[in-house]
């Protein structure tokens, strides 16, 4: 069953903190297209990655101009060498460049045409453990045969169970140094990969993996805080190249 809010569909009842982390964040979440095959990401831009290390408080989701794409790096060599469209709202973009972060699933484009104006960009986490913590992630799985121009995103519910150092993928495509696992009631799709899972507020990684339980799925995310410096080195880079273009 799907209940509605404005700006996204949840899949599952949502507590009030959930609700309100996934109305700060739908309108930055996006779909990536490539092929016959799609994926999330989200939007965000230089400042918010820095203030992410910079700050000793989280800051609040605000609006600004964002050229920037987080997404899962295992949708490159998925794509091929096929351009990488963007779906935001109504709007159609694509992926200029992109790099992928050493060591996680984790990797950041740069928007060929004009940032994306208008939506909300929430808050990176900024590291810490968030064993047992209640999470939400955001992603447009199961809907491949919609039209994008009708999608807004949906949210499941999880929880935080596990820290670990190392995570791989059955066909070791996908390695991940520093990895969270949550646990979520038959909420998450094939899709979702690269979306936000987000925690107090903050996106705390990316979704990466997903192994189905029965009723109970299991999925390890690319956490981002530990890799916050590499990210900011790519999206400096991304920004210096694109605008010296």
């Amino acid at each position: 069953m799907a209940y509605d809010a404005p700006g996204y569909t949840a899949r599952c009842r949502l507590t009030p903190p959930c609700r309100d982390w996934a109305g700060a964040a739908a309108s930055a979440v996006v779909r990536l297209t490539y092929g016959h095959r799609y994926a999330t990401g989200f939007l965000t831009n230089l400042e918010r990655i820095r203030l992410a290390i910079e700050t000793g408080t989280l800051p609040d989701a605000v609006a600004q101009p964002a050229p920037l794409v987080i997404f899962a790096r295992h949708s490159l060599p998925a794509a091929a060498g096929r351009t990488i469209r963007v779906t935001a709202g109504t709007g159609r973009f694509t992926i200029a460049a992109a790099v992928a972060i050493p060591h996680t699933d984790i990797a950041v484009g740069i928007l060929g045409d004009d940032p994306v104006t208008g939506v909300v960009l929430p808050a990176l986490g900024m590291g810490g453990r968030f064993l047992g913590s209640e999470a939400i992630n955001l992603g447009f799985g199961g809907t491949a045969d919609h039209s994008p121009d009708t999608l807004t995103p949906q949210v499941g519910r999880a929880r935080m169970i596990a820290h670990l150092p190392f995570a791989v993928s059955r066909d070791t495509g996908i390695r991940i140094r520093h990895a969270g696992v949550v646990a979520s009631p038959s909420t998450m799709r094939n899709g979702d990969s690269g979306g936000p899972v987000i925690i107090r507020n903050q996106v705390v990684g990316v979704q990466s993996m997903l192994l189905n339980l029965g009723r109970l799925q299991l999925s390890s995310i690319s956490l981002i805080g530990p890799h916050l410096v590499p990210i900011i080195r790519a999206a400096v880079h991304l920004t210096g190249t694109h605008a010296a273009a």
